[in-house]
């Protein structure tokens, strides 16, 4: 807060943030002179003829009486003192910033937060919260933005960091055939599934393929692409399609598996044996 005094006629000297008015010297030839100041506290330390007060002021403006009293009467004098509150808020968040979270169908339920405001007290009620670009569904991270304003219109924000981890439902690698003749065309099909079980729209995740030999491990087809490259084709229906020759020896049995370089995750296929 900053502090103002306005029309006094003692000689004093406001000391800010100690809200104290003085010392002011009050001239009198009656030892027996008294002073008051309403609202205000005495300040110690001080002797005649020198005084100080001090009190609370809250914000806006509050006008103080000052008394000096001797044998002759009282003699009074009012100014004027104006509190401009010049500080925002303070936004504590409650829980982890940032916050994770697995996917979920429900909506995002804030963890809660504190607004205290130096003059209005307990604001919480009055914080706005837009928490609308949280998507659940989706993996990802979002902001939450919290916004309080006190009575004097300073205001403040905080910010909440919100990530999503996503991982897909899986239908697992379904090869056309399980038993083809080498050389011949055998068409994988896969798809990453949404909250729902349906498949949803993965095409700006790029796949990572390989194809081993079930017993031996040796690896005979390893490679990534988009939709049209290397064979991979994204379809209409959110699936995914990977046209393999079958070029491998007959009379071996072969597992393929894919993952989603965004999600990291990997399905398989039963084993395809090649006649």
């Amino acid at each position: 807060m900053r502090c103002r005094e306005l029309d006094t006629k003692f000689h004093q000297i406001w000391r800010s943030p100690k809200r104290a008015w003085g010392p002011f010297t009050v001239q009198d030839a009656d030892p027996n002179l008294t002073v008051t100041c309403e609202p205000g506290t005495p300040v110690a330390g001080y002797s005649p003829p020198q005084y100080a007060f001090s009190f609370d002021f809250g914000p806006g403006i509050t006008a103080v009486t000052c008394t000096a009293t001797d044998s002759n009467g009282p003699v009074t004098v009012t100014f004027d003192v104006q509190v401009f509150d010049e500080t925002a808020p303070v936004i504590s968040l409650i829980g982890d910033s940032p916050l994770r979270l697995d996917a979920s169908l429900s909506p995002y339920v804030d963890p809660g937060f504190t607004a205290i405001d130096n003059a209005d007290g307990d604001i919480t009620a009055g914080v706005v919260v837009d928490s609308s670009g949280v998507d659940l569904t989706k993996g990802g991270t979002y902001t939450v933005t919290y916004t309080a304003i006190d009575s004097s219109g300073n205001s403040s924000q905080a910010t909440r960091t919100v990530i999503v981890d996503y991982k897909f439902g899986m239908t697992g690698i379904i090869p056309t055939k399980t038993s083809v003749n080498a050389g011949s065309a055998n068409p994988l099909y896969w798809a990453w599934l949404g909250l729902d079980g349906n498949p949803v729209d993965t095409s700006g995740d790029r796949q990572h393929l390989s194809i081993r030999n079930c017993a031996t491990g040796q690896v005979i087809l390893d490679l990534a692409g988009d939709p049209g490259a290397s064979g991979f084709r994204f379809k209409d229906d959110f699936y995914w399609q990977f046209n393999w020759d079958s070029s491998a020896p007959a009379g071996q049995r072969y597992c393929a598996a894919v993952s989603n370089e965004r999600t990291g995750q990997v399905q398989f296929s039963p084993p395809i044996e090649l006649r």
